[in-house]
């Protein structure tokens, strides 16, 4: 009996990974991006559906960082909008909004992300437009 209960432990141990690649597959199969730098933002009229969150997704939360867990990086949940807004993100003070600070390293971050100048600049422009539930 006990032996039975051991191995559905071992189980489940070994599948919560897998099921955690499942589903990270699963959102990158419905946007057919799996790499962050694919990520394209327009100069303008940034969308937190088509591009920040699926940015963040790829870059911050699919490492375990900014997932919204217990243990997630420096209280910083990346997962939604509430989320997001949550930090200093103000429209009145592009400059000064701790998001772009991090995406800009000029606020220290533990570790190293994918960003380049147009996802850095394409988060900005978010910010300087109302950083919108769009």
């Amino acid at each position: 009996m006990g032996d039975k209960r051991w191995r559905l432990l071992l189980i489940r141990m070994r599948l919560a990974p897998i099921c955690t690649v499942a589903a990270i597959l699963a959102y990158a199969g419905c946007t057919g991006i799996t790499n962050p730098n694919d990520i394209v933002f327009p100069a303008t009229n940034v969308s937190f559906k088509a591009q920040v969150e699926p940015y963040f997704s790829l870059a911050c939360n699919a490492t375990g960082c900014h997932d919204g867990s217990i243990n997630t990086a420096g209280g910083v949940d990346l997962t939604s909008w509430a989320g997001v807004r949550a930090i200093n993100v103000t429209r009145a003070n592009d400059t000064g909004s701790n998001l772009v600070l991090v995406m800009y390293a000029e606020l220290p971050h533990s570790g190293q992300f994918p960003a380049n100048d147009n996802q850095r600049s394409g988060i900005k422009q978010w910010v300087r437009e109302g950083a919108q539930n769009n």
